[in-house]
């Protein structure tokens, strides 16, 4: 086989291919961002459907996906300590879940935002603390009145 039919064949494999859907196909940006005011080193495990592997966002930081257009969900794995106040979406269709969001990905102009919004486990003191602390009021105005301290 000469040169010329060698690079030929190579080419017309090479266009075959790709019109057999070897090519990637087609996606779409969409940008995560995680806000947790006061959560100082604390990450927050993130899965997606498209990507093989989880990922970690702290507060105020973002991630760029690239999709495949169909729908994808955008799981929060949750964190001890934390509870998801709200989950924002702009810019592309959706459906809440548990822990997380169902973007309905299809052919969108812009790049759409996802933001979530994490706040604190509110803390209740134990029944034990409630006691000892009204303990040590009463005890405090007691010396009050008695003029000790």
């Amino acid at each position: 086989m000469n040169r010329c039919a060698f690079l030929v064949a190579a080419f017309l494999v090479v266009l075959v291919g790709a019109e057999a859907g070897l090519a990637q196909p087609p996606t779409a940006d969409v940008s995560l961002l995680k806000l947790a005011a006061g959560a100082g080193n604390t990450m927050f495990e993130f899965q997606v459907t498209d990507l093989a592997t989880s990922f970690f966002l702290g507060d105020h930081y973002s991630a760029d996906l690239h999709l495949q257009l169909h729908d994808n969900d955008i799981v929060e794995v949750p964190t001890p300590g934390w509870f998801i106040s709200d989950i924002q979406v702009t810019g592309v269709p959706y459906d809440l879940i548990p822990n997380g969001v169902t973007i309905h990905v299809g052919n969108i102009t812009g790049v759409p935002f996802v933001t979530f919004v994490n706040q604190p486990v509110p803390t209740i003191p134990a029944p034990g603390a409630i006691l000892l602390a009204t303990m040590g009021a009463g005890f405090v105005g007691w010396l009050r009145r008695r003029g000790t301290l």
